[in-house]
């Protein structure tokens, strides 16, 4: 079956209605892109975070990334308006996650002051599997449940006053910003 040219080019039109405009990764463009605001999540705390930041009415599909994310600030981009996000760690115990409704402005940068807070600790139960041989010559495989105390934390935000768009790497709260470049 031929399909004609033009239902291509519908096809590929709808797939990308779809997909557009939402939460992207970690982003740092030059200069703003059309019909985009961005959103600094920043700490001054930790630096080896494994970010999560979901958009609670989901309109957007949010970032989470297993790994750290290099540096002090993780940006954002999304299309202009009010999203209630949820911040939260991969890799901490977080007990009380922050959410915020944060309002994007196109062609502006809404920074997000994140604090990691003491709640207490949090007991982490994981599995640990050992398959191999045994004494007795034969294959086998032992599963043992590992409890750890861990500090939980809870999450705590601070939104600010949006700027006008600059390269992440020359924000104030950057870990190691460097002064903006002279106006020509």
């Amino acid at each position: 079956m031929v399909f004609p040219l033009r239902c291509v080019w519908l096809g590929a039109l709808a797939v990308g209605l779809l997909f557009q405009g939402c939460a992207s990764r970690n982003v740092n463009p030059d200069v703003a892109a059309p019909k985009t605001g961005y959103v600094d999540f920043y700490t001054t705390q930790d630096d080896d975070l494994s970010w999560e930041v979901r958009d609670l009415d989901g309109r957007c599909k949010g970032f989470s990334e297993f790994y750290p994310v290099q540096g002090n600030v993780l940006r954002l981009a999304f299309p202009p308006g009010e999203y209630r996000l949820r911040v939260s760690f991969l890799n901490r115990a977080v007990l009380v996650p922050a959410t915020n409704v944060v309002s994007v402005k196109e062609a502006m940068v809404t920074p997000v002051k994140v604090r990691l807070v003491d709640a207490g600790s949090a007991t982490v139960e994981r599995e640990v599997t050992h398959a191999g041989g045994t004494v007795y010559g034969r294959y086998g495989r032992t599963t043992k449940i590992k409890s750890e105390q861990n500090v939980a934390v809870a999450v705590r935000t601070q939104i600010q006053a949006p700027l006008p768009y600059t390269a992440r790497d020359w924000m104030p709260y950057h870990a190691a910003a460097t002064p903006a470049p002279p106006a020509n």
